[in-house]
């Protein structure tokens, strides 16, 4: 490396070029994605969801309609189903495969964010360090971090919106003005790769991922007035390429389910943002900001200091590319952020796409800074005072959170409490002492100090999940299922036990409809609507197994003599055949008499 980016680095590390640090990051986003069981509902419900394309629950395997519980699941596109299935071929169906096509998503935005750190800011010396800064921020921020081990649309959605907006902005910023004909045009390059970035979309959450990357380029063109860049030409190719990737998959579907079209289109998007379609609980218009501030943890006190770039470079008379790429990035983040906080339905995921800016403004701003101690001196002590402040809050949030006996024993809870003080605690020292100094050695020893905690969050969610979710349960039990067993879910559904069991479940008083067909012949004899159904349906069967929320152990009285076969803090397993011993994950605190039985506790698989 040849710039700033090596002034904090041992004499071992300078020799290392940029290409290392990038699989430095890299081995950071792949590393441990079997940390924990498949979590529910979502993970349960794509993981699921992918295996029965390669091993139906019935009928031969299908590729063009999604299955779940064999029933047709048509609210989502196929991609993150199909991406999880071939992971499944090669792999094995297992946690870490389920989730290595989200991991693999976050990895093509670390490195197109290192590409467009690189273009938009390397002036005339060809820098690297506001793409290595961005690039890394990315890697080490605390939400694309955590997403990037989840199995669901949103990782994927993130990655061609980035790739399809990082193609419109070499596009249009190409260093030469293109010639009127195709031959010869530098962009034509970029349109096509905006072009796959908008046919993934359609393929991973439908026309609003087109939408969002072709109204932030028009607001750009307009406010940066640069319509005399477009190859209108290059726009329509990219358009053509986005229809050709995604239409087949659309006409099938249309093909194979006449009206699939209307209601994707009219239902699941346009009725989820309007609120016609009311999907999830009404949330403030306000609801993404301390989302973005604490998924950028540990870099959201440098937002800071990329507000006091952006100052900076408003008052600049000069319309260079770098403050244009400040521009792009800033509308990029921003419209997404407003656009979902306008839409009726919010969850905490749909905001990941306006992430990608954010870590590249902010890696671009830590890089200005380099050797600036003077002119951003009191950008740099607020963002040191609100790192340490928020440094404070997780140790103090964790210390509670683990030890007050309600999620897991205190026992299992103080170590976890331990390394992340540890780590929090050398980080917090190191940044008070290169906040002035050195905003490089500021920069590592925030990415070390993230790293370490990732370390311990991992370790701490794999063990928190056996007495959080079902889903240590039904794994549990899964290897002593036999051919005609009968799994069946009271007023819950938990998708995961597709996963681990392959067998269909029994759905008794589940009212929520996760995306199924209702019209399909399987719906009426898998969606019981009473308890003396489920009781008529499990009454065929030699030995069944039914999942239920702890808080309604009373209300399965109607089943007669059971027996207990496994909890955790939230759910119980009962059968009507006994088993070995209790599997029991249950915290101190919550411990309760029902379905009172010896305690065995065991290991989380």
């Amino acid at each position: 490396m040849t710039d700033n980016f090596d002034r904090f680095l041992p004499s071992f590390f300078r020799r290392l070029s940029v290409r290392w640090w990038l699989v430095l990051g890299a081995a950071l986003l792949l590393w441990r994605l079997g940390y924990a069981p498949l979590w529910n509902p979502d993970e349960g419900r794509y993981a699921s969801a992918a295996r029965e394309i390669i091993e139906p629950l019935g009928g031969a395997p299908d590729w063009v309609v999604p299955h779940l519980n064999s029933i047709p699941r048509l609210n989502k596109p196929p991609l993150v189903y199909w991406l999880a299935a071939i992971s499944f071929k090669m792999f094995g169906t297992n946690e870490w495969a389920a989730r290595l096509s989200a991991a693999l998503a976050a990895l093509g935005v670390m490195l197109l964010l290192f590409h467009l750190g690189r273009t938009m800011f390397g002036g005339e010396k060809k820098s690297e360090s506001a793409g290595v800064a961005g690039a890394l921020v990315w890697t080490t921020a605390m939400f694309s971090f955590a997403m990037a081990r989840v199995v669901n649309t949103d990782m994927l959605l993130c990655a061609a919106i980035a790739l399809a907006l990082g193609g419109i902005w070499l596009a249009l910023e190409s260093e030469e003005q293109y010639p009127p004909s195709l031959r010869g045009a530098p962009g034509i390059s970029a349109y096509f790769l905006a072009g796959i970035g908008l046919g993934a979309a359609l393929l991973s959450k439908g026309p609003v991922g087109v939408a969002f990357p072709l109204i932030i380029g028009f607001v750009y063109l307009c406010v940066a007035r640069r319509w005399n860049r477009v190859n209108w030409l290059g726009v329509a190719a990219a358009l053509v390429l986005a229809i050709l990737i995604a239409s087949p998959w659309y006409l099938s579907m249309e093909a194979r389910r006449p009206g699939f079209l209307h209601r994707f289109i009219f239902e699941e998007n346009l009725g989820r943002f309007s609120g016609k379609s009311e999907f999830h609980k009404s949330k403030p218009i306000v609801y993404y900001i301390p989302i973005v501030l604490a998924g950028l943890l540990p870099w959201t006190g440098a937002l800071i200091l990329a507000v006091a770039r952006l100052r900076q470079s408003a008052k600049e008379n000069s319309d260079d590319k770098a403050r244009r790429a400040r521009l792009f990035l800033w509308l990029w983040a921003l419209l997404l952020i407003g656009f979902f906080s306008l839409s009726s339905t919010k969850l905490a995921s749909y905001v990941l796409p306006a992430m990608p800016p954010l870590a590249l403004l902010l890696g671009e701003a830590i890089a200005n800074a380099v050797g600036k101690r003077d002119e951003l001196l009191a950008a740099r002590r607020w963002m040191l005072g609100v790192s340490l402040f928020l440094n404070a809050a997780i140790f103090i949030g964790a210390a509670i959170y683990l030890t007050n006996e309600i999620t897991l024993p205190r026992a299992e809870g103080l170590p976890f409490v331990a390394a992340a003080g540890l780590f929090l605690g050398i980080g917090s020292l190191l940044l008070i002492q290169f906040w002035r100094r050195d905003i490089w050695r500021f920069f590592c020893a925030n990415a070390l100090m993230a790293t370490g905690l990732y370390v311990t969050l991992l370790g701490l969610a794999g063990r928190i999940a056996p007495y959080e979710d079902s889903s240590v349960l039904v794994k549990t039990i899964a290897p002593q299922l036999r051919p005609g067993d009968v799994i069946a879910h009271y007023d819950l559904f938990q998708p995961s036990a597709i996963f681990y069991s392959q067998r269909p479940q029994l759905l008794a008083n589940f009212g929520k409809n996760p995306g199924l067909d209702e019209t399909h012949p399987n719906y009426g004899k898998i969606f019981l609507s009473d308890d003396a159904s489920l009781l008529a349906a499990l009454g065929k069967a030699p030995r069944w197994f039914l999942l239920a929320r702890r808080v309604d152990a009373a209300a399965l009285k109607f089943l007669g003599k059971t027996f207990l076969i496994a909890r955790n803090n939230d759910f119980l397993i009962v059968s009507n055949r006994p088993s070995a011993g209790v599997i029991e994950f249950v915290a101190p605190r919550k411990i309760n008499r029902e379905f009172a039985a010896p305690k065995k506790t065991a290991g989380a698989p």
